[in-house]
């Protein structure tokens, strides 16, 4: 691999290799009235001297690309040098999937290093507006519907351990669905490979879900990604990074397009491509978070979520449909209904629900719904501020006055 070619032997100094005599390295120099010099390791003085020399010639070479990436690998938030290797890359006509391997091979040990983000979006970007992203293989996906299909109709299939805990066993094989095998273009079998095992290292690195959108949307791999990102959340329920990846799938295709969803009971939609509702899909997910908030009533991400998906996109909904399937929840009594409803985020829904239907009614204060509704915010907003959290007293009291009637 590019840069690679010294680590698995013992390293030798710019200074000493012959190929590199005719170059004149250009060292650091902190000047002699210097507070605090900084006390270098001899690999990066040589490294970065000799460096200098060539971005300083501007040389086009295959002996500038190797020492570019080892002065990456030596000092990964040089964005110099990660610009002069990306100049490097397309100057010399590199290969994109050794380069891209590169990338993760930096990646391992530096996940959040911006820089190496930046640079594989910055070539995909690049293949993608020139129109080459075909070169490396059909972009269609329909092995994984097709997939989905057969898994779906076989019985007694297993999630992996963590998921199955909650779906049972009569469920899909997410292993095999979600496979990067089941693309066939290399450029985006590289990308989804990278950025799950990314994820399946740290499930909320911001710099690999911000990414993944942008692959999930140059691509358009909206179906794979709704089930990759369901399976995330049966996963961990408090990952709320993937919580925010579902809403954005949502956003930008599903609801725009009209799209029915795959699905997470074991039984696919055949034809995942036909048209549906916006209100049926939002049900849906009115459905599967109050599914969760059940599991777990002071996990804010469920809440969060279903309250901005209805707020933006079905606001006749926010105070009907979900209210109407907490309460169902809450007519369960038992231990976890129990939890609902000593959560801050239930009452917090519900000081908003009493000051929405209080102001349905035209500020009309003759009418005693009128009264009863603003009181009970009222009293909503003092059990948050008094019992339930009281930490944040100060914000609830300022609630409480910019929106009740006292």
């Amino acid at each position: 691999m590019s840069g690679d070619s010294d680590s698995k032997q013992e390293r030798v100094p710019y200074s000493l290799r012959e190929e590199w005599k005719d170059i004149e390295p250009i060292s650091v120099q902190d000047g002699p009235d210097s507070i605090c010099p900084i006390s270098y390791l001899e690999e990066f003085k040589d490294t970065m001297s000799y460096l200098r020399a060539v971005m300083k010639k501007r040389e086009i070479s295959e002996r500038a690309y190797e020492l570019v990436g080892d002065s990456i690998r030596i000092h990964p938030a040089n964005y110099s040098a990660w610009l002069y290797r990306m100049d490097l890359f397309w100057a010399l006509e590199k290969d994109v999937i050794e380069e891209l391997d590169w990338i993760s091979d930096i990646a391992s040990e530096n996940p959040k290093n911006y820089q190496l983000w930046h640079q594989r979006q910055q070539i995909i970007e690049a293949l993608y507006k020139l129109g080459k992203i075909e070169e490396f293989g059909p972009t269609n996906y329909s092995a994984i519907i097709e997939e989905s299909i057969k898994i779906s109709q076989a019985t007694n299939t297993k999630l992996p351990e963590a998921a199955s805990k909650r779906l049972g066993e009569q469920s899909l094989d997410y292993t095999k669905l979600l496979s990067v095998e089941n693309f066939n273009n290399k450029l985006i079998k590289s990308e989804i490979h990278f950025l799950n095992e990314q994820i399946d290292f740290d499930s909320k690195n911001f710099h690999a879900w911000s990414y993944r959108q942008f692959v999930v949307k140059t691509f358009s791999l909206f179906e794979y990604e709704y089930l990759y990102t369901k399976l995330k959340i049966e996963q961990d329920i408090r990952n709320n990074s993937a919580w925010n990846q579902l809403y954005f799938v949502l956003k930008n295709y599903f609801l725009l397009n009209e799209k029915s969803t795959p699905e997470l009971n074991g039984v696919i939609n055949p034809n995942i491509q036909s048209n549906c509702d916006i209100s049926t899909l939002l049900i849906q997910h009115i459905e599967f978070a109050s599914s969760k908030i059940h599991l777990a009533p002071n996990n804010e991400s469920s809440w969060v979520f279903i309250q901005g998906l209805l707020r933006l996109h079905g606001p006749e909904l926010l105070y009907t449909d979900l209210h109407s399937k907490i309460a169902q929840i809450l007519s369960l009594n038992n231990k976890k209904s129990e939890y609902l409803s000593q959560s801050r985020f239930y009452w917090e829904y519900l000081a908003k629900y009493y000051v929405h239907k209080r102001d349905s009614l035209n500020s009309d204060i003759n009418n005693p719904k009128f009264l009863d509704y603003n009181n009970k915010a009222k009293d909503s907003y003092e059990k948050l501020a008094n019992i339930l959290d009281p930490i944040r007293k100060n914000y609830w009291n300022y609630l409480l006055n910019k929106t009740v009637l006292l």
